[in-house]
């Protein structure tokens, strides 16, 4: 049996408060180049996320935060997984999922770059369940640094 561990895909270095972009492409963008800096996505993945993004929207309107989860449909650019996590200054608009037009104003943004898509499929229900709880959403939203929101996402996904 796979192994699923959140700490496999994220540490407090790639979580990012007051993060700043004009608009989802400048953010995709800024995301990907700081996890190809550290070598666990090549040069390419930012354009395979955005062209996903295109096809397939991924902001969720929530009651406490609008959130959305770009990844790639391939994971060919992936080498090491990971989770990019970026509350933002600013909100930015996104295409809210399963819409083609219908606008969101997302306040954090969970990139994800993951191997294969059963790492996938077991971890998008998983940040959903946690997007869906008022609860955890109004903790995430007043977390105001990456050790805290590391610490909440962490608890949450092994309840």
């Amino acid at each position: 049996m796979e192994r699923f561990e959140f700490e496999d895909f994220l540490d407090d270095e790639l979580i990012f408060t007051e993060f700043e972009a004009d608009n989802k492409e400048e953010l995709i963008f800024k995301l990907s180049k700081i996890i190809e800096e550290k070598g666990y996505v090549t040069k390419y993945y930012a354009n395979d996320v955005l062209q996903r993004e295109k096809k397939y929207p991924t902001a969720l309107p929530t009651e406490v935060m609008s959130v959305a989860i770009p990844h790639a449909e391939s994971s060919d650019n992936v080498m090491t997984p990971s989770i990019v996590i970026a509350k933002l200054k600013y909100p930015i608009s996104f295409i809210e999922m399963g819409s083609f037009d219908q606008k969101v104003d997302v306040n954090i943004v969970f990139l994800l770059a993951v191997k294969g898509s059963k790492t996938q499929l077991k971890l998008l229900p998983k940040l959903i369940s946690i997007f869906s709880n008022k609860e955890e959403m109004k903790k995430i939203q007043q977390a105001n640094n990456s050790k805290q929101i590391f610490q909440l996402i962490k608890d949450a996904m092994q309840a």
